[in-house]
């Protein structure tokens, strides 16, 4: 009888074992690589590149030029959202409202500059730069 309890016990055991050891996960490469976003992106008024790497650089005209990081789902099929955090520390997140490989329509839902109020939330809208 010790030896059917100590074998249902070690079977116990190899079995939890199992069942708690995870697999890698597969969603774990850079969040923004492969994704529909990347590429540069313009509109009338400035022009938005965004890196495999997670990097940004919108540009204004000629004189001014934000840099920073940005962050996507692993799928953004099913993502909105893209959050932008400039490197002087300030942030934006933008709701997409649509996209296709040509152009994408965005609200911007947070913004940590100082004109920007969320009874006033502007829209803007980019094509892709070929």
């Amino acid at each position: 009888m010790k030896i059917t309890k100590y074998l249902l016990l070690l079977l116990t055991v190899a079995f939890a074992g199992v069942t708690f050891t995870a697999c890698d996960d597969d969603d774990n490469e850079s969040l923004n690589q492969n994704s529909i976003y990347v590429g540069s992106w313009s509109n009338a008024s400035s022009t938005l590149t965004l890196t495999p790497g997670g990097e940004y650089t919108i540009t204004k005209g000629d004189d001014v030029t934000v840099t920073g990081t940005y962050y996507t789902s692993s799928n953004p099929s099913t993502s909105n959202t893209l959050a932008f955090k400039a490197a002087d520390g300030k942030f934006s997140v933008w709701t997409i409202n649509s996209i296709d490989n040509n152009s994408f329509t965005a609200t911007i839902t947070v913004s940590a500059y100082p004109d920007f109020d969320d009874e006033n939330l502007v829209t803007v809208t980019y094509n892709r730069v070929q």
